[in-house]
């Protein structure tokens, strides 16, 4: 592991408002994962694999002395993330699950098709790229072509979303009076999509992007 962050820290107002930013930088290797090796027919488990992860961190505090018996401290915290695969072998990915991690990825990024809408009728099935492996009619999700070849098969699919978030953010209030002491924290991450797989059928393509 390869790890180092920059920033600075400051107290300002008669020490009642501090401040931190920082930037962070890690870089793992030999994350244990499945490698091809030349004369063994299935991939095997071996320390190959690299991930990159950076991003900032902020956070304030206020901390305020409302009477001699009351004091008051208000908090808040924000952090991005940036993940990134650097090496990891290749493999075809399967049917059954949409998560793939390959090079120049986030892990484990969601892998299936792009819809474009529904079915409208028979003939907006006809005048539509042909759906190669199951029977689709109207109300059907509508997959978009991605390779361009007139028919949706397992190549169309692609990067259709990333559950690692955005960003991460809290807050909280902290306060005493005399020998009472009460706090409330608020904390949330925004930007990570969400896949549902439990539900599905076992069509091979309709179970990438909703549940029957």
């Amino acid at each position: 592991v390869a790890a180092w962050e920059a920033g600075f820290e400051a107290n300002m107002f008669r020490n009642r408002l501090h401040v931190e930013a920082v930037y962070y930088y890690k870089k793992t290797s030999d994350i244990l994962a499945f490698q091809r090796v030349s004369g063994v027919p299935q991939p095997t488990l071996t320390n190959v694999a690299q991930m990159r992860n950076q991003g900032i961190e902020l956070s304030a505090s206020w901390n305020q002395q409302i009477t001699r018996d009351f004091n008051i401290t208000l908090s808040g915290n924000f952090t991005t993330f940036d993940n990134m695969v650097l090496k990891a072998d290749e493999l075809a990915p399967g049917e059954e699950r949409p998560n793939r991690t390959i090079s120049g990825f986030p892990i484990g990024y969601f892998y299936g098709y792009v819809v474009e809408g529904v079915y409208q009728s028979y003939a907006d099935k006809l005048k539509s790229p042909a759906v190669v492996g199951y029977d689709y009619g109207p109300g059907d999700l509508k997959y978009k072509d991605i390779n361009g070849d007139g028919r949706i098969t397992s190549d169309d699919r692609t990067n259709i979303g990333n559950p690692t978030p955005d960003f991460a953010y809290g807050f909280s209030i902290m306060g005493n009076y005399k020998k009472l002491e009460f706090g409330l924290d608020f904390q949330g991450v925004y930007g990570n999509e969400i896949y549902r797989y439990w539900g599905s059928s076992e069509l091979p393509f309709t179970q990438f992007n909703y549940a029957q």
